[in-house]
């Protein structure tokens, strides 16, 4: 058995997806004050885009090894991206 691990093009594919989605959600925290004042939301509501992606996490944490079983590594990765991009552009698009 090798003591290390080759790391493949799904690996670098995924690794990088991961990249760009924690850049938005790092970004999105220090935003959080902005766009409360420009839609005139109260602090709760504005503390439930958090919860809401803390709810998508766990249900992400839940499915995925089922679409990864079922579909495979890059299917199940690009499934994702794919989900994720749909609900930014509800978020960028929506009232």
């Amino acid at each position: 058995m090798p003591l290390s691990f080759k790391r493949d093009k799904v690996f670098w594919t995924i690794a990088a997806q991961s990249i760009v989605i924690n850049y938005y959600l790092g970004g999105f925290s220090p935003a959080q004050p902005l766009l409360r004042s420009d839609q005139g939301t109260s602090l709760t509501v504005a503390g439930l885009h958090g919860t809401a992606m803390g709810i998508a996490a766990i249900f992400a944490g839940f499915s995925v090894p089922h679409l990864v079983h079922k579909y495979g590594r890059i299917k199940a990765s690009w499934i994702g991206v794919c989900i994720f991009s749909a609900g930014v552009l509800m978020f960028v698009l929506g009232p």
